[in-house]
């Protein structure tokens, strides 16, 4: 990932920010009242450029990439959409958003093939992305939203600062690089997450995680879950909901404390045997790397 660092939408304003060990911050915008009178809801982040070579948003769709907006450099933003709804009118700013974890050097393809669900819920939970997919060759692409409501016009310059300030684009920018001071390293929780959590039904020929067993699995974790204390068993609801959890030994605590009578369900006795089989395994590749030090 480039480590150049230049706010979005400096290009025009002539705004340079930080350094390679710095986060990245915006300069003070102008903010001139907004015509008639009516509320601004972009008065602090707004610039004088922003009245320059306006274009109409439309259902069609205003399509910025990312050198257009002098986003280029940050490697992991494509592009910025501009669009209206066509049926309720409001307008809306998405940005196209690609990261390669693996050949970044953030997760071995290994720890991509085991997490990738891990990984898209954490965007998820972290960035607010959508749509986001996790292909097999660990190009993971997404999409940040944020509403513009009423907004009639737009420009470049506008869409890179609003895109800037309105969503988490340049906290993922900032938390995916490591070299970035005074930012919380994203992929640590994880990589910490796929490192010692259980992801059941994995594919030895694919890589990947097979529905069925994951789905056989949720409904084991879901009934041992009802059987223990509300809020006592955090990682077998999260099996249930997710079909992974992040915390191998937790879950198999949970499990053991269901007692004997839900062991002897076959699912429950199942879903047991496979997290003891996933702590023998952490524990193996624990010992393996400790070898090899």
């Amino acid at each position: 990932m480039s480590t150049q660092r230049q706010a979005a939408g400096a290009v025009k304003a002539g705004d340079k920010v930080g350094g390679q060990w710095a986060a990245l911050e915006r300069a003070e915008a102008v903010a001139p009242p907004a015509a008639g009178g009516a509320t601004d809801q972009f008065a602090d982040i707004r610039k004088d450029y922003w009245a320059d070579g306006l274009t109409a948003i439309d259902e069609d769709g205003e399509y910025f990439d990312a050198l257009e907006l002098g986003l280029e450099h940050y490697g992991v933003i494509t592009a910025v959409n501009v669009r209206r709804d066509a049926e309720t009118g409001e307008a809306s700013l998405t940005v196209d958003m690609r990261e390669d974890s693996v050949s970044g050097g953030a997760l071995t393809q290994e720890q991509f093939d085991r997490g990738y669900l891990h990984l898209h819920h954490s965007l998820q939970e972290r960035y607010d992305a959508e749509s986001i997919e996790c292909n097999d060759d660990a190009n993971v692409t997404f999409q940040l939203y944020t509403p513009l409501g009423k907004l009639n016009e737009v420009n470049a310059g506008m869409a890179a600062d609003i895109a800037y300030e309105r969503t988490k684009m340049i906290d993922f920018v900032n938390e995916t690089d490591a070299g970035t001071c005074g930012s919380e390293y994203f992929y640590t929780d994880v990589q910490k997450g796929i490192d010692e959590g259980f992801f059941p039904g994995k594919n030895p020929e694919t890589g990947r995680h097979e529905p069925e067993v994951r789905e056989r699995v949720q409904r084991s974790a879901s009934a041992a879950a009802a059987i223990i204390p509300e809020g006592s068993a955090p990682q077998l609801t999260m099996l249930a909901e997710r079909g992974y959890c992040t915390d191998a030994d937790a879950a198999l605590g949970e499990v053991s404390a269901a007692g004997g009578a839900a062991l002897r369900d076959a699912g429950m006795a199942e879903l047991f045997e496979l997290l003891r089989d996933e702590d023998s395994r952490r524990i193996e590749a624990e010992q393996a790397a400790e070898a090899k030090r």
